[in-house]
């Protein structure tokens, strides 16, 4: 059971190792979080050893900006952190674009190339995410679709990080979606999911508030997942990757009973 370190903003991060471990956590999802990946694999590291809490998988940043370089740097830092804080993948997101031959994608593609050329003989693996559809449109780009995705990872040699939130959005029955995934998959981002409007259907405000929920408090069938997994002796890690909305992360005893329960949860 891992948690992801964007769900406790704002924390700092020794205290996000802290109140996870304390939880009963057996690892953390490191977001990249912009900082130059050496400084922040040293105060990761440094965590890791005072508190005994390892980092399983690290995240690209969630917060990048376009670029206009022939790579995207979000990808190659958190590949770097990957390997500084010895994690067992990385997790990335699909395209942001439509066609293959247009610049954003293909910058996406050398950089997966460099990204894996950079963990090859490392043990790091690459764990490609399903996309959350901010739009009706965004069904429609590259690798939205779960079929596609899994062909890709094929193709490439990635593993798979399977979002029930992002299912849902996408108007995937998660039980479905992991059906046709499940044998790619090394990392389940766990949460609940609220369809509700948000005003002017901004995708911040969505995934605050409608997206990335805790159990129970959304229309997905977790439970029943967790029991498919259970029964199908699943061995990936399963990352709760909240909204940090969901979490009261501005009281520390609500905060730690929360995070416990989640831990427990997920654990039985």
């Amino acid at each position: 059971m891992s948690m992801s370190t964007g769900s406790l903003f704002p924390l700092t991060l020794e205290g996000m190792f802290r109140q996870c471990a304390r939880a009963g956590f057996d690892g953390l999802e490191l977001v990249a979080d912009g900082d130059n990946p050496a400084r922040m694999a040293e105060r990761a590291n440094r965590f890791t050893r005072v508190y005994h809490l390892p980092v399983r998988t690290v995240h690209q940043n969630l917060l990048f900006k376009r670029t206009k370089n022939i790579w995207c740097a979000w990808m190659l830092e958190a590949a770097d952190l990957a390997l500084r804080v010895e994690a067992r993948h990385v997790v990335i997101h699909n395209p942001s674009a439509f066609r293959w031959e247009s610049p954003a994608a293909q910058r996406w593609l050398r950089t997966l190339d460099m990204m894996q050329r950079r963990l090859q003989r490392s043990g790091v693996r690459i764990a490609l995410e399903n996309s959350n559809p901010h739009n009706p449109d965004d069904r429609y780009r590259l690798l939205a679709q779960l079929p596609d995705l899994s062909a890709f990872a094929r193709e490439h040699d990635l593993d798979l990080t399977y979002d029930t939130c992002h299912a849902a959005a996408a108007g995937v029955d998660i039980l479905e979606g992991w059906r046709t995934v499940s044998s790619q998959v090394v990392n389940i981002h766990l949460s609940d999911y609220i369809p509700r409007p948000v005003p002017n259907g901004s995708a911040l405000l969505r995934s605050l508030y409608s997206d990335h929920q805790l159990p129970g408090r959304g229309i997905l069938p977790l439970d029943v997942f967790r029991r498919q997994l259970l029964a199908e002796n699943y061995r990936g890690a399963v990352t709760f990757e909240l909204s940090p909305l969901a979490l009261p992360t501005l009281s520390t005893p609500r905060l730690q009973h929360k995070l416990s329960s989640l831990a427990e949860f997920g654990k039985s």
